[in-house]
């Protein structure tokens, strides 16, 4: 089963991971990297009418442990899933839940601003709408303008 929490791994540490799967159920204990993974949220975009909507996993996280901001025409989701304490007398056999902070960030259209984004947090589901940022917009034609001497030679010129 995929993780809701796609980072990006290091090969020796991937490397690591397939071993650990492949030789695990001959008694090796799988070694768990030292350094903490980046975690990323999954993350759909999706437009609804005129507005871009981004839908986030984020199982086991809380309300306040939850963090959306947009600067520069970037927003960004990040935030903290906490690690749950363990009971006395009870252990790991194996353990592949993602604890640890985690960030995402999207470049947004320039004309949203922070009054545009609506967040809402239901059932680990972030929901982020950005209002009127999905709205086609025809590009604009530029008249591209030229020097009067050149075209006059373009005029005057013989073929």
């Amino acid at each position: 089963m995929l993780s809701p929490f796609r980072g990006f791994m290091d090969t020796q540490g991937e490397m690591n991971r397939m071993l650990d799967e492949m030789v695990g159920r001959f008694g090796r204990r799988p070694v768990r990297q030292a350094q903490p993974e980046l975690l990323s949220p999954a993350t759909d975009v999706l437009s609804r009418g005129g507005d871009l909507v981004l839908r986030s996993e984020l199982p086991g996280v809380k309300q306040d442990d939850l963090e959306v901001t947009l600067s520069n025409g970037v927003l960004t989701i990040s935030g903290e899933r906490q690690d749950e304490q363990e009971s006395e007398g009870s252990g790991y056999h194996s353990r592949e839940l993602h604890y640890g902070s985690f960030s995402r960030s999207f470049r947004v259209p320039d004309n949203v601003s922070g009054g545009d984004v609506h967040a809402r947090f239901d059932d680990g589901v972030l929901e982020v709408t950005l209002k009127g940022a999905a709205e086609v917009r025809q590009p604009e034609r530029i008249r591209v303008e030229g020097s009067e001497s050149s075209q006059g030679q373009v005029e005057g010129s013989e073929s």
